[in-house]
């Protein structure tokens, strides 16, 4: 029976032979193994591991809010007088505030969007904003001073002119 079939095992070699040859390394296939330093280059040797490169760094929190405050400032610089100038000042005092906790910067977003775009959509968010990092500063006389602004600015029925209003114990 083996004289039979005698192809049977020499078709098994055969096949093991083209296996194995396909996984080993000739020499042609191996780059000559440099001396580190005599090129300063590190080529690694036959049957070194490779370690994989660290992973990304991953930004935390306050360096994505000063990245965005960045951006935005190049936004304002570039056109000041453009429509989405306040909101991105608004957006980075929240960045400030919420963020960082740097209540100055942010008082400081907040009073630009007043003096520089005075009529502009939703101020009295600036003012609520602004009073609220006056107050966490301590600053009581800005802060009473923002509350009559308020009360002068807007009508006496506005959510504004109620929320100075209380505030100032009036």
């Amino acid at each position: 029976m083996l004289r039979e079939y005698w192809y049977v095992p020499a078709f098994i070699v055969a096949l093991l032979v083209i296996v194995a040859a396909r996984f080993a390394l000739r020499p042609a296939d191996v780059e000559e193994v440099a001396d580190p330093g005599e090129t300063g280059s590190s080529v690694l040797s036959p049957g070194q591991p490779v370690m994989p490169p660290p992973p990304p760094k991953r930004q935390t929190p306050q360096e994505k809010a000063l990245e965005l405050i960045s951006s935005y400032e190049q936004q304002i610089e570039q056109d000041p007088g453009s429509e989405e100038a306040p909101a991105l000042l608004f957006a980075m005092g929240n960045l400030y505030r919420q963020k960082l906790v740097d209540y100055e910067k942010a008082a400081q977003c907040y009073m630009s969007i007043l003096t520089e775009y005075p009529n502009v959509k939703n101020i009295g968010d600036a003012y609520i904003q602004l009073s609220t990092c006056y107050q966490r500063l301590g600053k009581t006389e800005e802060l009473n001073r923002i509350y009559l602004e308020m009360m002068r600015r807007f009508p006496k029925d506005s959510p504004e002119y109620l929320y100075a209003e209380d505030q100032l114990g009036l």
